[in-house]
């Protein structure tokens, strides 16, 4: 007899990041209250990640990209996954997370308490600071566009405490109704890296769905340091990637801001590149600007 579909499936994206990703299945393995299957898509790891992943969790659900996909691609991966397999939810969670044990059942609980919700986001901790806020859910409508986190970097005494409405839930932690991925289908792959989630998001509401914030749902995330004033390559390919992307959402969904987020990244370019230290950022963040200005989309150097 087969076996009734899960009521939630939960995707772990590994990209050569097997220790954070043991430590998050087994923290997912302890979630209570709620039906869940966990699936490990791995993303084209060759840090020896899918053997050790096999002989850590031997029952584990293992899906294999072959080659790195970004996290939209990765993710998308995962979804039609847990679509063939008729979960109702989906609940992308971040491979450098552990959660609480009722961090599952208390999204799972407040979508289904609003039908008119389609995505639950969690009260989100920095790992090495249990106590301090990462994310309290989050908002795109600043004056300059960037996706700014309620809370973050504030110590949690309570001021997050009641369920809201917010702009955007950080794919950190990320619930959604599958109904919402049947209206407006997986994340867009074309960002690669930073803003997919924010605009699956804004793609939701324009379809009419809500976003929830549950401060029952709790979250520790292991927050990599941010970057100093003499970057290496890495970092500045992320910030490459995060202006263009920037440009690129609100080119999409808000092209009457698009061009004063276009004119302040383009002065703080011109600002670093008047200062000799930072003259390489200031070249980065013009690439960037030149990338979602020219339409440039995907992974960067592909």
């Amino acid at each position: 007899m087969s076996q009734p579909p899960p009521a939630v499936v939960t995707i772990i994206l590994n990209w050569n990041g097997c220790d954070d990703t043991i430590a998050c299945v087994r923290s997912a393995r302890a979630l209570r209250d709620v039906e869940n299957r966990i699936l490990v898509v791995d993303n084209g790891s060759t840090d020896n990640s899918l053997p050790r992943l096999r002989a850590e969790f031997p029952d584990l659900w293992l899906l294999e990209t072959g080659a790195n996909l970004g996290y939209a691609g990765g993710n998308n991966a995962g979804i039609r996954a847990a679509i063939g397999l008729g979960a109702e939810f989906v609940w992308l969670l971040n491979n450098d997370t552990t959660v609480d044990s009722g961090a599952l059942a208390a999204l799972v609980a407040a979508l289904k308490q609003r039908p008119d919700a389609g995505i639950a986001g969690s009260k989100i901790y920095y790992a090495a600071q249990p106590d301090t806020l990462w994310s309290a859910g989050g908002r795109y409508t600043t004056p300059y566009g960037f996706a700014e986190s309620r809370g973050i970097g504030t110590r949690d005494v309570g001021q997050y405490d009641l369920p809201e409405d917010v702009e955007f839930a950080t794919g950190c932690s990320l619930l959604v109704r599958r109904e919402v991925l049947d209206t407006i289908g997986p994340l867009r792959e074309d960002y690669f890296m930073y803003w997919e989630d924010v605009d699956f998001n804004a793609a939701a509401a324009a379809a009419g769905w809500q976003i929830l914030y549950v401060p029952d749902s709790r979250v520790w995330h292991k927050v990599g340091a941010s970057m100093g004033s003499v970057p290496g390559r890495a970092d500045l390919l992320q910030l490459r990637y995060e202006i263009r992307n920037r440009i690129l959402f609100h080119r999409r969904h808000h092209p009457s801001r698009a061009p004063r987020v276009i004119y302040h990244a383009f002065s703080h370019a011109v600002r670093h590149l008047l200062s000799r230290p930072n003259r390489q950022i200031g070249l980065t963040m013009l690439t960037g600007i030149a990338d979602g200005i020219c339409n440039r989309r995907g992974r960067i150097g592909s």
